[in-house]
């Protein structure tokens, strides 16, 4: 009698399995399927049966309208009924609520609760699923709909209506995928995907032949339903949602995407399936399978590898209908979801192609070689063709398809380009790179040849024969070894270049060459990882897998599904590399990473094996400059042909091995080097045992050595004996100056010859410092250096010394007077600068100086002193005109400026000081002198001088001056003040008469003719200069008298100072004489003038004399003899008295009695 198996559960944690079989509960171990127990309490058959989340209860129920709730231990605790036979039940996968449906209702079991909550319902229940978190249920109906209620009081929250009203025979929640990082970036670039859900859904089956998926609130998430072609019964999901296993009428078991895509069958059963189950708490995919028939089966379901891989881009395929991209060396990845079952993915530089059921997709990265860019792809072609292979390589520009004994090679497009038939079955293909369109293919076939291909010529080539089927294969990074590995486990190594088999290793499944170095290969064996160089021994590291790539130190090895990227250590196999003096292949490999110990042996072994290129790039890597520094002297000495034995040494000093390395000095007669290397690590006895039949200028040298050493030990008295003895005086005297033994020094002095003249100076400057003059100058007496002994004085400021020095050497004055000027002017001794310029010989500088100084007084607004500067500059220029007019013509500028900076020096101070000795007439005087001025020299503020007058005008009664001078300032820029006072002295000045007063015009003493204030220097009528005393500014009694033009100053003064007697005739002549003719006297004339009325100014050449008439004698008049300036002698004597020195030119005035007392 055939029994039906109607449903079937496990336990949580995947202990046991019960199956519901006709009227009993069978109850099996999960993991051997052991019969453990029969329940036999229904009456009638089991419909379903279900596990609580923890494991605790179980339950049944079936046709008897029972369902029975079973404790842990298989036994019934409690037993309650429905009105019809129980159709479907569910526990809440978090509490133990119990869900059971029959034909018109079904009830809700909650463990605290003594009844059952049951609920009416218009359809028969045909499925039931809660989802996730136990809040929400599912029921499906006969009539089509679905009602999804709540835990709380079982109330309908949304009911879902098909419209094909067809039983829902199936229905499950999934869980939420954790697969959420897909990259959406591929959408916007081109890649078409799938719809895809990463919330929970409901799954929903009917028998109309269709899955939908709804979520939790009721609504469709896409239109189009995926179709079926069979009436499904049951369905589960594996690997955490990500894939949904169904069965039914069909009597296949079927795998589908989360989004219900058609994977393929798994299996083929002899009933239609009732039930599917996956085992839970299972590192395996354990499938369980009922059927009607009452047979059950148990499926391992194991998903292929699906892979590719180039250099450090590996490609895989994820979830059947993905391929995840991943850059290992940067730790970037990236995922492309196709939407359908990946068959086959290859990878080549930035290609990508993907194998679909009915196309192939081809990609272009387009990202991610930069460490800051994320890794992306972009679709560039499809080839929408379906293609039966079973192997499967890209290239730049074409895709390889390998079927049997058969290869194709395609374009992008789909257009077949080349064929080639092979004489036996491909095993094994690979991409081994060459230019783009050009690439060459490795090819192993079943019968143990191994050919390479080139996709742009139709003849393979053959490369190696084997008695064994090829199982892998892979070149060498310049192509000129191949390693295989057969069917018998034998890796081999094949020399193209030598034709030979370089080596053989045993128990091999896979093998790979490294894409940075020539030497280097990795193959796997059934426990571990070797790495080999060369033919040399190979090397394990402790890991089981396939290994398939081999980048510098990364070699990828794909275990258990997973790709793996290890990092091994090189060091064991660069010794072997340079152990047979290999050493630019050692260099090579030492660049893919090696510590910096093992760079240290390459490059001191290469050294030592005259390898120096090698070394070199070694210790450049190193930054270890004294190594380069040594192999550079290394190789210049044997440019000069050098033993080599000798250069030996030079590396047994730098390996410690001083006693061998001064051996080998002394022996190729290279003492000195051996002098070297004992004085710089201060074995100074070794030094001498050595060098005792050394030449005595070695030992010398030795001595100063061992100075260099005591200096640098801070035993500076030992050092400078030392040198004194080796003959180093200059060393010694060095040493002893920056220790300060003056005695020392003395005492050393005398025994440096003469001709040493440097030295010798170095100790001169040294005693000057100590004050030690007279031995200094001793020194350099010696080496007759007399400009030293005067430098000497100057520095010293001996200034009557070096005057001394400079009278008896008068070709080398200017080493005196020069500093001395500099001196001087800092002192503010100009004269004497001046002077000594001049003695030295330095005109421009003595002009430098003045000038300087007054432009600095004037832009200080120092006016007295700006006044002497220019006066001191109008004589440089004086005295400079005898050869050139041109400096006559600044004297006359310079004297200008100077006399009016000198008046204008009383105005400035008026105005800025509140206190003044100077009087208010004396100010009007200067004011109304610098008012008749033809030009005011620059920084004079005229508007100052006006001002001036209009304030005394009052005083001195000249209103009808300031009404003009009122005017002349309403043009000007005036301080508020200024305006002030203007505005009320423009008032009271229009009560008062348009006149000056008589005593303050200027009155012409030829002519008697008044004169405005406001006019000029000359008189208006017969044009007489005026005259003025230059410390009252008052006008003078003087009128100039001119000489005709054959008489010369002499002459005119002889004339005068003849001794005539009668009166005075000097009023008459001044009348007879026209007063619009200029005072042109002749000898008789002259001859005729009382000496006591004639004034002379002796002005120096090229200047003319200037004669006055004194029209007043009885006023006393003097001039200055240096500036000649003329002043009313009471004044003149009042300020000398005062300040010894005349008022304009500063010229000290020494009296008569002071010269008598001195």
């Amino acid at each position: 009698m055939t029994i039906t198996i109607y449903d079937v559960a496990f336990r949580p944690d995947g202990k046991e399995l019960l199956v519901a079989a006709d009227k009993k509960v069978l109850v099996y171990d999960g993991d051997d399927g052991t019969l453990i127990d029969t329940l036999k309490a229904h009456k009638d058959n089991v419909y379903c049966v279900g596990y609580s989340g923890n494991g605790e209860f179980s339950a049944s129920g079936g046709a008897d309208k029972a369902v029975i709730i079973w404790n842990k231990t298989h036994q019934g605790v409690i037993k309650y009924n429905h009105h019809d036979s129980i159709q479907c039940l569910a526990f809440n996968p978090v509490t133990t609520t119990l869900i059971t449906c029959a034909m018109t209702d079904f009830g809700l079991w909650i463990e605290t609760e003594k009844n059952v909550n049951k609920y009416k319902i218009t359809s028969r229940c045909c499925s039931v699923s809660w989802n996730s978190v136990g809040t929400l249920v599912a029921i499906g109906m006969f009539d089509g709909t679905i009602s999804i209620r709540s835990i709380d009081k079982g109330d309908n929250i949304t009911t879902i209506t098909r419209s094909n009203h067809e039983p829902v025979w199936a229905l499950k929640f999934t869980l939420p995928s954790l697969e959420m990082d897909f990259d959406v970036r591929l959408r916007a670039k081109g890649t078409i995907t799938p719809q895809f859900f990463p919330e929970e859904c409901l799954v929903v089956t009917d028998f109309g032949r269709t899955i939908s998926h709804y979520r939790l609130d009721g609504t469709q998430l896409y239109p189009a339903e995926k179709a079926v072609d069979y009436d499904v019964l049951t369905m589960d999901f594996i690997t955490k949602g990500n894939f949904l296993v169904m069965g039914g009428m069909n009597k296949q078991i079927s795998l589908y995407t989360r989004e219900g895509n058609d994977l393929g069958v798994i299996a083929i059963l002899d009933s239609y399936v009732t039930a599917v189950r996956i085992k839970p708490n299972d590192s395996r995919i354990m499938l369980v399978v009922a059927c009607a028939d009452g047979g059950i089966a148990c499926y391992h379901i194991m998903f292929s590898v699906v892979h590719g891989l180039y250099k450090d881009h590996y490609a895989h395929r994820k979830n059947m209908t993905e391929v995840a991209v991943e850059l290992l060396s940067q730790g970037k990845a990236t995922k492309i979801s196709c939407g359908e079952l990946v068959k086959k993915v290859a990878v080549y530089a930035r290609r990508l192609i993907i194998q679909l059921p009915d196309k192939i997709h081809i990609y272009h990265q387009i990202s991610g070689d930069n460490p800051d860019e994320p890794l992306e792809y972009r679709l560039s072609e499809r080839i929408v063709q379906k293609f039966n292979c079973s192997l499967f390589v890209v290239t730049e520009l074409h895709l390889i398809l390998c079927h049997e004994k058969k290869l194709q090679c395609y374009d992008f497009k789909g257009l077949k380009q080349r064929e080639w038939h092979m004489e036996a079955l491909i095993r094994y293909i690979k991409v081994v790179g060459g230019p783009s369109g050009r690439e060459s293919v490795l090819i192993g076939l079943k019968n143990g040849h191994i050919y390479k291909i080139f996709i742009d010529n139709p003849f393979p080539i053959l490369l190696y024969q084997s008695s064994q089927s090829i199982r892998c294969i892979d070149v060498s990074m310049e192509k000129t070894k191949l390693v295989a590995v057969d069917e018998s486990g034998t890796c081999v190594g094949y020399d193209f270049v030598k034709k030979e088999i370089v080596f053989q290793e045993p128990d091999g499944f896979s093998v790979v060459c490294n894409s940075k170095s020539e030497n280097l290969f990795c193959y796997s064996s059934n426990d571990a990882i070797y790495v080999k160089t060369c033919n040399f021994t190979a090397f394990s590291e402790p890991m089981k897998g396939f290994v398939c790539g081999f980048n510098g130190r990364a070699i990828f090895v794909l275990c258990q599904y997973i790709m793996s990227k290890i990092e091994i250590a090189l060091t064991n196999h660069l010794y072997q590399l340079i152990h047979v003096g290999r050493f630019e292949d050692a260099f090579e490999m030492a660049i893919l990473g090696v510590p910096e110990s093992d760079w240290i042996i390459l490059g001191h072994d290469a050294m030592e094996s005259y390898n120096f290129e090698v070394a070199k790039n070694a210790f450049a890597r190193l930054r270890d400059y004294k190594s380069l520094l040594l192999i550079h002297e290394m190789e210049q000495m044997i440019e000069m042909g050098q033993n080599k034995k000798g250069i030996l040494g030079f590396l047994y000093a730098y390996s410690g091995n001083f006693a061998e390395a001064a051996t080998v000095f002394q022996e190729y007669g290279m003492e000195e080097m051996a002098l070297d290397m004992f004085s710089d690590l201060r074995m100074f006895d070794l030094a001498q045992e050595f060098l005792s039949k050394a030449t005595p200028d070695l030992n010398k040298a030795l001595l100063r050595r061992k100075a260099e050493w005591a200096k640098e030990s801070n035993n500076n008295a030992m050092a400078a004996q030392m040198l004194v003895d080796s003959g180093d005086l200059e060393g010694a005297i060095n040493v002893m100056i920056e220790n300060d033994w003056a005695d020392m020094v003395i005492s050393t002095w005398r025994k440096i010859d003469k001709s040493d003249g440097e030295l010798l100076r170095t100790i001169a400057e040294y005693l000057i410092k100590k004050n030690e003059y007279t031995l200094a100058t001793t020194i350099y007496t010696v080496i007759n250096d007399i400009v030293a002994i005067m430098e000497m004085h100057v520095e010293a400021g001996h200034w009557e010394d070096a005057f001394a020095l400079a009278r008896q050497y008068p070709h080398f004055s200017k080493y005196v007077y020069l500093p001395y000027a500099r001196y001087l002017a800092e002192e503010n001794k100009f004269e004497e600068c001046q002077e000594a310029f001049h003695k030295a010989g330095h005109e421009q500088e003595a002009f430098d100086v003045l000038e300087s100084l007054s432009k600095n007084a004037l832009q200080e607004k120092r006016y007295s002193d700006c006044s002497y500067y220019n006066w001191k500059l109008a004589i440089h220029f004086l005295d400079r005109s005898l050869g050139d007019e041109k400096y006559l013509e600044k004297y006359h500028k310079h004297q200008y400026l100077a006399d009016s900076y000198y008046a204008y020096n009383f105005i400035h101070q008026n105005a800025r000081q509140p206190f003044t000795a100077t009087t208010d007439f004396r100010i009007f005087m200067i004011a109304r002198y610098l008012c008749i001025l033809p030009k005011p020299p620059p920084k004079i503020s005229m508007a100052s001088v006006y001002f001036t007058i209009c304030q005394l005008a009052r005083k001195f009664h000249t209103y009808k001056t300031s009404r003009q001078i009122m005017d002349k300032l309403q043009d000007m820029v005036l301080t508020a003040d200024m305006k002030q006072f203007l505005q009320f002295e423009s008032i009271n000045i229009r009560v008062k008469p348009y006149s000056d007063h008589e005593n303050m015009l200027l009155v012409c003493y030829r002519c008697s003719q008044n004169n405005p204030i406001l006019g000029s220097n000359h008189c208006n009528r017969c044009n007489t200069e005026f005259i003025h005393s230059f410390h009252s500014f008052d006008q003078l009694p003087l009128v100039e008298i001119f000489l005709e033009k054959d008489i010369t100053d002499e002459e005119a003064v002889a004339l005068i100072d003849q001794d005539t007697s009668g009166e005075c005739v000097c009023s008459q002549q001044l009348q007879k004489m026209a007063p619009t003719k200029p005072l042109n006297l002749g000898r008789e004339q002259l001859r005729v003038l009382e000496t006591h009325h004639v004034f002379i100014q002796k002005l120096p050449k090229p200047l003319r004399f200037r004669y006055y008439v004194h029209i007043f004698p009885s006023i006393p008049i003097i001039h200055c003899e240096t500036c000649f300036k003329m002043f009313i002698m009471d004044d003149f004597e009042e300020y000398t008295l005062q300040h010894s020195k005349c008022p304009f030119c500063r010229t000290p005035i020494i009296f008569q009695e002071d010269v008598s007392h001195n």
